[in-house]
């Protein structure tokens, strides 16, 4: 698990590189108490704040997570959520999505976005 203090720079935090995603297929960071997972989808990647909206149940973990292409399954109810925008597949209620910069090969985060969604 990552934390963004040492690397914030203009607002904007290096989250992970494709590289890293793409040797171990997710990567989890906080930023203070919200986990936020980047899972890879093969083409693209897609970052949500890791937890269902139904019971804040964790989605993904060190393990991994119940995923099957694009789709996410809650492991306490079997709510699942598309990876793509979000939204429920089973189940009520919508994913957080969070928005990444590319620059070349990094991935940024950044924290005025941060603050306008939440």
């Amino acid at each position: 698990m990552m934390n963004w203090e040492d690397r914030e720079h203009d607002g904007l935090i290096k989250v992970t590189d494709f590289n890293q995603i793409r040797s171990k297929g997710k990567v989890l960071f906080k930023i203070g108490s919200i986990e936020i997972a980047i899972i890879d989808l093969g083409n693209e990647v897609s970052a949500f704040i890791n937890s269902c909206p139904h019971q804040h149940t964790r989605l993904v973990d060190s393990s991994g997570g119940q995923m099957n292409g694009r789709v996410i399954t809650c492991p306490s109810h079997g709510w699942s959520y598309d990876l793509q925008d979000g939204h429920s597949l089973v189940g009520s209620g919508r994913l957080k999505m969070v928005k990444l910069q590319v620059s070349g090969d990094d991935l940024f985060l950044n924290l005025r976005d941060l603050n306008e969604e939440w």
